[in-house]
């Protein structure tokens, strides 16, 4: 489990394994029913007291950290990587990492499958860029520019996790949970909403997550001026 301040050393610790991303949700405490292929989290709400140092852990999912405004180390395998602000970090499947968080006041951590990058990337994405499953790469610090183009807004991960709970809650009547089987689209109407885009795709599921967005609405008038 993730402690606070009662740390100890990363040589002092057993190693966590997640195999899945649901492995992820069990560690921090988080509900999750079903298993996904794809999440965002907010850093900050998941990790409320800073500084924060992290166990040892062994994940086979890629992540991707974007920090807007934050600082701290990402330890992996053996190697050391101080970040700051407009920092973008990846790490691929297999390997051995830890983190310390000196301050984390907007960052966000992307999850997302081998599975998941097959399915709505490309087929054969691996053979292509082999690089995705073998390299190592240092955090990068993005230029304001560059920062733009990678950034997602709290308000985007947040109105995520809202979509997601309350498909969970309409499960629960006996109903379809179709965030879970979408994950990506609904992040993807987040951002259109959050940014007052028109959502421009035939797909037909992102026409049920729209009536799934208004009805979401329509059941939280009181708690939706940010969206």
């Amino acid at each position: 489990m993730f402690v606070g301040n009662n740390y100890k050393t990363p040589l002092q610790m057993e190693t966590i394994v997640h195999h899945k991303i649901s492995d992820l949700y069990k560690t921090l405490g988080l509900p999750l029913e079903q298993e996904i292929d794809f999440t965002i989290m907010s850093i900050p709400d998941i990790h409320p007291q800073i500084p924060f140092k992290s166990p040892k852990l062994r994940a086979d999912y890629f992540s991707f950290i974007l920090t807007k405004e934050g600082s701290g180390t990402y330890y992996l395998d053996d190697n050391k990587f101080p970040y700051s602000s407009q920092t973008f970090y990846f790490t691929n499947p297999g390997h051995l990492k830890s983190y310390e968080l000196k301050e984390a006041k907007e960052a966000l951590i992307i999850t997302l499958t081998e599975k998941f990058l097959r399915e709505n990337v490309h087929l054969e994405i691996f053979s292509e860029f082999p690089f995705l499953l073998a390299e190592i790469v240092p955090p990068k610090k993005l230029s304001n520019n560059e920062f733009e183009e990678f950034e997602i807004s709290r308000d985007i991960a947040t109105l995520s996790s809202h979509l997601f709970r309350f498909s969970q809650s309409k499960k629960e009547d006996g109903k379809d949970a179709l965030v879970n089987k979408r994950s990506f689209d609904v992040f993807h109407l987040a951002t259109a909403k959050c940014n007052e885009l028109e959502l421009c795709s035939n797909d037909g599921d992102l026409g049920k997550l729209e009536n799934l967005y208004q009805e979401w609405l329509s059941s939280n008038q009181n708690d939706t001026s940010d969206y």
